[in-house]
């Protein structure tokens, strides 16, 4: 059976810069400003920085794998069959 990961973790330094599609020259850049210290701390994106076009920006950290989609559809219907027969049970022993 396959491995169903929703989320992977992903190196954006081995990624292409989005300026210059450059490969392998993007590197971790420290934040600047307070804004740029909350979206750090917060969420999942990161400053980088291009060493050859100097272009400054965020990127993601983690990335939906190819599998994600229908492991989420999988995971809600669960979810919905699992409300379902705990609405039932409820409503059949409770009242």
């Amino acid at each position: 059976m396959r491995d169903w990961k929703v989320i992977v973790y992903r190196n954006p330094v081995f990624s292409k810069c989005p300026e210059c599609k450059s490969g392998g020259t993007l590197h971790k850049s420290r934040p600047r400003n307070m804004r740029e210290q909350i979206v750090r701390k917060f969420t999942i994106f990161r400053s980088f920085r291009c060493k050859k076009c100097g272009w400054r920006g965020y990127r993601s950290l983690l990335v939906f794998s190819h599998d994600s989609g229908k492991a989420m559809l999988l995971y809600a219907g669960l979810i919905v069959v699992v409300a379902l027969v705990i609405r039932f049970v409820l409503l059949k022993f409770i009242t």
